[in-house]
């Protein structure tokens, strides 16, 4: 099994709030992709925070959105770098975390 997350962030690089329309278009895209691909999702908010290039602390809003496959394919590896990467320059922003955490057992019950 493995959990893909794709952590979007509500500011840019330069520490300034993206738009809420940007945020809400990017967010909807991952979870249509998500919802298609993997069958569904998972989302929560939590807080972040990194030093960007300047040396200035950013800390900011951080929505996860998550799912879980059995089959996590190079394919799929491919496809969440290029969101990553369109968000990271459509948002100006210094980086886009993404995951995909291999783990033994997942349940639903």
């Amino acid at each position: 099994m493995t959990i893909i997350r794709f952590y979007l962030a509500s500011k840019d690089r330069n520490g300034e709030d993206i738009s809420p329309e940007k945020l809400e278009f990017w967010r909807n895209t991952v979870e249509k992709a998500f919802a298609l691909k993997f069958g569904g999702f998972t989302e929560f908010e939590t807080t972040g925070g990194y030093l960007n290039q300047k040396g200035c602390l950013i800390v900011e809003k951080t929505l996860v959105i998550e799912s879980h496959t059995e089959k996590f394919s190079n394919l799929d590896s491919v496809a969440l770098k290029y969101w990553a990467y369109a968000v990271k320059c459509d948002l100006r922003q210094e980086t886009v975390m993404i995951q995909a955490i291999e783990t033994e057992k997942t349940e639903f019950v």
